[in-house]
């Protein structure tokens, strides 16, 4: 069986315009790789907003792998505004269950400076997101380097 008659590939919920159309969901595909090859030039400071050190020490050696210079790390929200009161950052990476609290509020705040974001979350698709935040990029946990790129992706097509 050639690829051309094959199923097109599943995508993330988050990545597709029309499930019902395979060509379209081919040419996202190819958007995102596209825009893949231009995160090291555009994505070089990232926050990570997740309150598991471990997770977030693995989205930042992931990060890196894929181009980015500086990844700023935060376990808390406080901790989120301090670093983007101090500095600029290309990219947020948003957990969204932070223990006591999630980081829809602090992704507000991101979004009214312009910082894109995309959310990550061990609960699938079952966290309810406040209304002005749903068309937001998310992958689930674990992530990997391919979600996480596929994520990076949306955000530099999102800027176009």
């Amino acid at each position: 069986m050639s690829y051309l008659n094959a199923a097109a590939p599943r995508l993330p919920y988050w990545s597709v315009e029309n499930r019902d159309s395979q060509v379209s969901g081919r040419r996202k595909i190819g958007s995102i790789l596209a825009a893949l090859a231009e995160i090291p030039l555009s994505m070089t400071r990232v926050l990570v907003l997740e309150d598991n050190l471990i997770i977030a020490m693995e989205a930042e050696d992931i990060l890196k792998s894929l181009g980015v210079e500086h990844v700023e790390i935060a376990t808390n929200s406080a901790e989120a505004s301090a670093l983007i009161d101090a500095q600029s950052f290309d990219f947020a990476l948003l957990d969204v269950n932070l223990g006591a609290e999630t980081s829809f509020d602090f992704a507000g705040i991101l979004v009214a400076r312009g910082v894109p974001l995309g959310f990550v979350s061990g609960y699938g698709e079952d966290t309810s997101f406040p209304a002005p935040l749903r068309d937001i990029p998310r992958i689930s946990k674990p992530f990997n380097e391919m979600s996480l790129g596929s994520l990076l992706g949306l955000a530099v097509l999102g800027q176009a």
